[in-house]
């Protein structure tokens, strides 16, 4: 990632979820390519979410949860936190993500697990997926089945290409390629700018500022409908786009029965 390390201050993130509040919006995922727990404000962020009355979930590699983190998940709970665990055997692991500790990782999982059925609390859900690539696909079996008492659900989920990368098993370009903008998911960045979507890392390719409109402003924009308009009549000629899996695989059909 190549833009600017910035944390969004509270006042203009209530801003951004009391807008989305109002026109309707029931789910804020606070995720993108940051891991949360390095955000001081990460549960004064949920605290004021659950105020509004909407869910919220975010992704986290684990690595940074302790007993502290843990009080403070169970007393304002997110509705779900996503664990990633790309292993079943620790050098299988360690050599995915790259400086993290499998048995930190998979204790620290478990111990929010088991403190959060001790309070008999329905909240967070927890889950821990897998992302399958070459080098860990033989483990499925074994993931699925070493999670299965220490998690809500454990889940597989294929690797996508991120512009040039190979797709996992799969020549993707000779599909027909389908809409996969969704106009009802806003992505905001750290800096209040609206990205084209989570592919979009850098924001090289930026739809709004909420810093200087607001949502709705965002979502009637000439430059938000163009590539919605574009994506759905098959002229979208963002090479991002292009290069991109989720453009042919994802698609639309997450999100055209919403």
């Amino acid at each position: 990632m190549k833009r600017k390390k910035e944390t969004m201050s509270m006042d203009l993130f209530k801003k951004i979820v009391d807008e989305a509040k109002e026109i309707g919006c029931k789910h804020i995922h606070l995720t993108q390519y940051n891991e949360p727990f390095t955000d001081k404000l990460i549960f004064e962020r949920i605290k004021h979410i659950r105020q509004k009355r909407m869910e919220s979930s975010f992704y986290s590699n684990a690595m940074l949860l302790d007993d502290e983190k843990i009080k403070n998940i169970l007393k304002n709970p997110p509705d779900l936190i996503r664990f990633s665990v790309d292993g079943v055997k620790k050098e299988t692991f360690e050599s995915i993500r790259v400086n993290a500790n499998f048995e930190r990782v998979t204790n620290n999982i478990k111990k929010l697990y088991k403190e959060r059925n001790l309070k008999k609390q329905k909240f967070p859900v927890i889950e821990v997926f897998f992302t399958v690539l070459e080098k860990n696909k033989k483990e499925c079996k074994q993931f699925l089945k070493s999670w299965k008492d220490n998690c809500d659900f454990a889940s597989l989920y294929p690797a996508d290409s991120r512009e040039s990368r190979d797709f996992v098993g799969l020549d993707y370009k000779k599909l027909k390629p389908y809409p996969c903008f969704n106009p009802k998911r806003v992505l905001v960045l750290s800096n209040c700018k609206v990205a084209l979507c989570c592919v979009d890392i850098d924001g090289d390719i930026i739809l709004g500022d909420l810093k200087k409109q607001n949502l709705k402003e965002l979502l009637n924009s000439s430059a938000y409908k163009k590539i919605y308009e574009s994506q759905m009549n098959r002229t979208c000629d963002i090479k991002m786009c292009k290069n991109c899996s989720k453009f042919y695989i994802d698609s639309a059909f997450q999100w055209w029965l919403y």
